[in-house]
């Protein structure tokens, strides 16, 4: 018995969310999130942006990413030496 319960819960929060507005947005919260204040509802597609704006996030991450590493190998180094 308690588990047609949690079905037809289940059931009741996907009819729910069936429902919502366009956006994929659930409650007024995320609405409010992602119209007022801007907050994006899908991911960034690099590939559409223009390239000098691609290669200066490549080459930012790329820095973040060596920056990491040359901290973690300076840390490993001090402990052993």
């Amino acid at each position: 018995m308690p588990e047609e319960q949690e079905q037809e819960e289940r059931e009741r929060r996907e009819a729910a969310i069936a429902q919502t507005k366009p956006g994929g947005s659930f409650n007024d919260v995320t609405e409010h999130y992602r119209t007022v204040l801007g907050v994006p509802d899908k991911p960034v597609d690099l590939n559409s942006m223009p390239k000098p704006l691609r290669l200066f996030g490549y080459f930012f991450l790329g820095a973040f990413v060596v920056f990491a590493i040359i901290l973690v190998v300076s840390v490993i180094v001090q402990q052993w030496g």
